[in-house]
């Protein structure tokens, strides 16, 4: 279906009804199409239906199980998932971030804030999934293809499929090719803010890790995807 009269699609899922009043009002007065719900099949429904540009999911709802709700629905929808959290433990950061969520919101926190991290959040999202000016942004890296342009990935000829995140963390490294990027300066580029906790940079790892899982032919032997230790990350061009 296409997008509802030309308006980009949020939604959200909670069942506190403050949030989904407050942000259903609060977006729709940005101009967002927005659809907000604590049921889990019309949550389904509309992602299948209206492809929304970013969802926001409350961890806390009884009838969803959220982590196993992310993981599904990664099978197809590649765009943005925030989740909104009151059950922080280091063990769940990063299960939310293996199940495919893009930023993890810890409750109690002001509904301002959570307006302002989902626009920077889809904000980043468009920028990075912009097509490059530059179309010769092409590399050839062994039994790599990497086309910036298209965002097309090929390995020994086979097409690979990247979340919106891993390519965005791709594109960035490639960007910077040869040059090391801290876990923080990562976090900064990619979901716009600057860390505090030392656990906020794990996620960095987590997507490195899976980046190279789907990229090197040695995964814990990296090629391309180098640790400098101390500092961070750095993309190997090999020129």
């Amino acid at each position: 279906m296409e997008k509802f009269l030309g308006k980009k699609t949020i939604l959200i899922i909670d069942n506190e009804r403050r949030i989904l009043t407050h942000l259903t009002r609060k977006f729709t007065q940005l101009g967002y199409h927005v659809i907000a719900t604590y049921e889990k099949k019309l949550a389904l429904n509309t992602l299948k239906l209206y492809n929304p540009e970013i969802i926001v999911l409350g961890m806390e709802i009884p009838t969803l199980d959220s982590y196993a709700f992310c993981s599904s629905t990664r099978e197809y929808f590649h765009k943005p998932i925030v989740v909104l959290s009151s059950l922080w433990t280091i063990a769940n950061f990063i299960l939310a971030f293996e199940a495919g969520v893009s930023e993890d919101i810890f409750k109690p926190v002001s509904l301002k804030k959570i307006e302002e991290r989902v626009k920077q959040i889809v904000r980043t999202h468009d920028k990075f999934t912009e097509r490059p000016q530059n179309k010769k942004d092409i590399l050839k890296l062994q039994n790599l293809i990497i086309d910036l342009q298209t965002n097309t990935i090929l390995k020994d000829g086979r097409k690979l499929i990247l979340t919106p995140i891993e390519n965005m963390l791709l594109v960035l490294l490639i960007k910077n090719a040869n040059n090391t990027l801290s876990r923080s300066s990562i976090i900064t580029h990619l979901w716009g803010y600057t860390p505090s906790r030392f656990v906020d940079t794990r996620v960095v790892d987590v997507y490195i890790s899976r980046l190279r899982v789907k990229l090197e032919n040695t995964p814990s032997k990296p090629d391309f995807i180098t640790t400098v230790r101390g500092q961070g990350y750095t993309f190997r061009s090999f020129k």
